[in-house]
Parts: structure tokens; C-alpha cells; sequence
């Protein structure tokens, strides 16, 4: 089991050198394309926009949906990257890695666009009156849950692939995601379930980091297991493990389904005999 843990420790830490490598090469691959770029329409704005009465505005504006592109093209690039190795990494490392590139990423394509625009941000900061209070208060939401979306990722006990519970909403899940505005929750029942980040961090939203139902029941899903309680026998294939019920697939009949109750099976109240592998099951 050691020699097992080691391994698998090893892996992801190869699987993880693998992903900043390849996001590294595509960062470089990309600022030499966008530094040609960039070379290509200063020298054409210099020498031949003018014969072609090609206005500065204009060079503005291509330079613009360049920045754009090249921003969405890079962050769509990172997130498949990751997202493509995130068996070979940890979910939550994988995670922050997406997270924070996209946040990087969106702020260099800022700066850039305000010196395109020849854009002081000292002068919107320190005097844009009425202007910058009306967006401050339009991006304080945004900027607040994005804020809290990095606080979630690095500061909170519960992370990517954990169990948890959340005591207001009486609802179980997995947190599968946390985005840039919001944390999504996979319930029991399959049912994508989202959080505003600031209200995690704010403790509107009371969450439970709880222990996975495999660590808790003696038995899994596609398992052939037979339950005894005081009056009654059941008999069938474990198909589905919810927080608060585990489903049999009756063998007397494929159509049936037994739905019975996790506390009783936690507190001892069934006997469970389960088969051995390779061994044909005993009836009843």
C-alpha cells in the first residue's frame, strides 16, 4: 500500500511538471506571435497606412480585437490543457492552475487595452468622479465574488472533489468547480448546483466538509450483497448510494428496486453478507 501511495504521488507530481511545461511552451509560443504581431502593425501603420488612407483609429481597433482574441484564444488553450490532465493531477491544484491563469490573463489584456487606447488608470482611479463611482459600484459584485472565488480556492478547508454539506439548503454534494463568480456543487441526485463565491466566503452559505459514503458503508455500487434485518431478507446488486439511501437491484425481480436506509445499515440494524469475488451468489 505504501509502495502504491508512493507511486501515485509520483505520478501526479510527473503529471504536474507535464502541465506547467505545456502551459509554459504555449505562453512563449504565443507572446512571440503576438510580439511579431504587434512588430508587423507598427511597421504597417508607419510605412503604408498612410497611402492607403488607413487612419490611427483604425489600427486601434484591429489592435484591440487582436488583444482580444489572442486573450480568449490563450485562456480557452490553458483551461483544455488542464482540463485534459486533470486525471494526472490534483483536482483542486488543477483547479487554482485555471483560476488564477484566467485571472492573469484577463488583467495583462487590460493593461494592454488602456495603453492602446492611451488609458492612464492612476487618472480613472484618482479622478473619474462620477464615472468611477457608477462602475465601481457595477463591478464591486463581480470584483467581490471573483475575489472570493481565489480566497475559496486557497484559504478554505473544503476543495475541488471534496464532500460536503450544506446545512441551510439540507443538500449533499461534491464541490465539482469553483469559477471566477461561482462554486458548483454536484449533488447526490446528479443536479449541478451554484454558489455565489462572496456568499461561502461571507458565511451566508454554511458548508460542511464531510467524510465520502464509501469511507462510511461497508458496501459499494455493483457490489452483490445480502441484507437481513429483524423481519425481512433482501437480496440484489448495490446500484446506487445516495447520503441518505443505498438502492438494491432485487434479484427475484429485474424490475424491482429495494431502496433502504444508510443510518440502519451504519448503525448495525442489517446484517449484510456480501460474496466473495469470483464466488456465484447464495440465495436466500
Amino acid at each position: 500500500m505504501a509502495v502504491a501511495s508512493q507511486d501515485a504521488v509520483a505520478a501526479r507530481q510527473n503529471g504536474s511538471a507535464s502541465v506547467v511545461r505545456q502551459i509554459t511552451r504555449l505562453v512563449l509560443i504565443t507572446l512571440l506571435i503576438t510580439m511579431a504581431t504587434w512588430v508587423g502593425l507598427y511597421l504597417f501603420e508607419q510605412f503604408l497606412a498612410p497611402d492607403l488612407g488607413i487612419q490611427h483609429i483604425h489600427m486601434q481597433l484591429t489592435g484591440s480585437a487582436i488583444t482580444a482574441a489572442v486573450s480568449f484564444v490563450l485562456i480557452y488553450a490553458v483551461r483544455r490543457i488542464v482540463h485534459k490532465n486533470v486525471a494526472r493531477i490534483n483536482p483542486h491544484l488543477s483547479t487554482i492552475l485555471s483560476f488564477f491563469v484566467i485571472i492573469t490573463i484577463s488583467l495583462i489584456a487590460a493593461v494592454v487595452l488602456m495603453h492602446q487606447w492611451g488609458i492612464d488608470p492612476q487618472v480613472i482611479l484618482v479622478s473619474g468622479g462620477l464615472t468611477a463611482i457608477i462602475a465601481g459600484i457595477a463591478l464591486s459584485d463581480i470584483v467581490g465574488n471573483i475575489l472570493a472565488g481565489g480566497l475559496v480556492l486557497t484559504a478554505f478547508p473544503a476543495k475541488v472533489s471534496d464532500h460536503v454539506f450544506m446545512i441551510g439548503d439540507n443538500i449533499h454534494g461534491v464541490i465539482d468547480d469553483v469559477h471566477l463568480m461561482y462554486t458548483k456543487i454536484i449533488t447526490d441526485d446528479n443536479t449541478e448546483y451554484y454558489i455565489p463565491n462572496n456568499a461561502i466566503l461571507q458565511g451566508s452559505v454554511r458548508i460542511i466538509k464531510e467524510r465520502p459514503l464509501n469511507h462510511l458503508l461497508p458496501i459499494k455500487e455493483g457490489e452483490h450483497v445480502q441484507i437481513i434485518a429483524s423481519t425481512e431478507k433482501y437480496a440484489g446488486t448495490v446500484s446506487k448510494i445516495t447520503s441518505k439511501f443505498f438502492f438494491l437491484a432485487s434479484d427475484g425481480d429485474a424490475n424491482k428496486e429495494i431502496v433502504l436506509a444508510n443510518a440502519n445499515l451504519i448503525s448495525g440494524q442489517y446484517v449484510i453478507i456480501k460474496d466473495r469475488p469470483g464466488k456465484q451468489p447464495v440465495d436466500l
